[in-house]
């Protein structure tokens, strides 16, 4: 992909508006890429750069929540 993409996100609210606007810049440079067309790819792509002890349990979460949505929950068959 092009441009630089977000440093890792570890929970510090402090910082939260500046990995906001780093990963949202590398969006608008990567419109027509793939993972980014693809809102499900996107929300596991920006996921995948927030890391870290304050984050880790929500972060599996949201990847749950995430695939569900999508996919649906393998415990409902």
């Amino acid at each position: 992909m092009k441009g630089h993409p977000p440093e890792i996100f570890n929970g510090d609210r402090a910082k939260t508006h500046k990995f906001m606007k780093e990963f949202a810049l590398w969006k608008l440079c990567n419109l027509t890429n793939k993972v980014m067309a693809n809102p499900f790819s996107r929300v596991a792509l920006a996921l995948s750069y927030i890391k870290g002890t304050n984050v880790d349990d929500w972060v599996e979460q949201e990847v749950n929540e995430t695939y569900w949505k999508v996919h649906g929950d393998p415990d409902t068959g």
